[in-house]
């Protein structure tokens, strides 16, 4: 909705029992930044308010996820680098450092916010200061992944926080897997997965012709099939559904649009079929499924 804020954030208190996991969130949440809208949109704890003048230095970690948009970031031992969608960038505790969307793009932001020694260790081994942005590039799961984590914030139900700080985990990895793709002897299949993954997340809603882009590639379809079931761990027809049923599950959770126009944003024609796929996959109706969001 342009011109409007969409966000969600949460501070969480410590709680007593969660030092043994080694990793402990302390905030997180998405904020989705139209262009012209000032940054940072709302107020923060003190300790976390963001000067674009002088800074800003935390005592934790934090990794941001940018899915739209694009911005500016600088920290002390990195110097500036620009942020396009798809980036993430990691805040490191002591280090100062400073970001903003470009006032003429805005941003969709996620972002959590954690401690610990296994947190800490982790960091250490495969992250540094110097290089804290990695253009991942558009990644559902990665996206997901943060979307959980908000979820299971926003319900406060039984066990969140440690389901959260696998979650934080489970994040590491994946920025740690993507950050050295390149490296393998399949990098130039991988640009291709990426590329297919991208086209559809952009165009969610739209059919995706598998044979036109392995056309388009130089490759053969069958190849590419191969290449992309053994990257993604499914084909591309069942990617797209997997993507459209995790945008419906989001949108259920964060908006209040009908049924039909969340089946027609994410892909389905018919919102009998919508509804019939979404309870086999879910075990909930659309409509239980945003009741229990609430």
């Amino acid at each position: 909705m342009s011109g409007q804020l969409q966000a969600f954030q949460r501070y969480l208190s410590p709680h007593a029992g969660l030092e043994h996991w080694g990793i402990t969130a302390t905030d997180l949440g998405y904020t989705k930044i139209s262009p012209g809208h000032p940054y940072p949109p709302f107020k923060h704890p003190e300790s976390y308010t963001l000067n674009q003048n002088t800074g800003r230095v935390l005592d934790e970690y934090q990794v941001i996820y940018i899915s739209g948009g694009e911005g500016e970031f600088w920290s002390e031992p990195s110097g500036a680098r620009v942020i396009k969608r798809g980036s993430m960038f990691l805040l490191f505790p002591g280090v100062r450092h400073r970001y903003h969307p470009n006032p003429a793009t805005g941003w969709d932001e996620w972002w959590i916010g954690f401690t610990g020694p296994h947190a800490s260790n982790i960091i250490r081994h495969h992250f540094s200061p110097r290089e804290p942005v990695h253009p991942i590039g558009l990644q559902p799961e990665m996206q997901y992944l943060f979307t959980e984590a908000c979820d299971l914030a926003r319900r406060e139900s039984y066990g969140c926080r440690e389901r959260i700080a696998a979650k934080i985990f489970e994040i590491l990895v994946q920025l740690h897997l993507q950050t050295h793709a390149d490296d393998r002897a399949t990098s130039r299949h991988q640009t291709r997965i990426r590329c297919a993954c991208d086209r559809m997340l952009e165009s969610i809603a739209q059919p995706f012709d598998s044979r036109a882009f392995a056309r388009e590639q130089g490759i053969s379809h069958t190849s590419f099939r191969r290449h992309f079931t053994a990257q993604v761990g499914m084909a591309p027809v069942a990617y797209l559904l997997e993507l459209r049923l995790r945008k419906a599950t989001q949108l259920l959770a964060q908006t209040t649009l009908p049924v039909q126009t969340i089946a027609a944003e994410c892909g389905f024609e018919n919102p009998l079929y919508f509804s019939r796929f979404f309870k086999k996959r879910t075990g909930h109706s659309p409509s239980g499924a945003r009741g229990k969001f609430r």
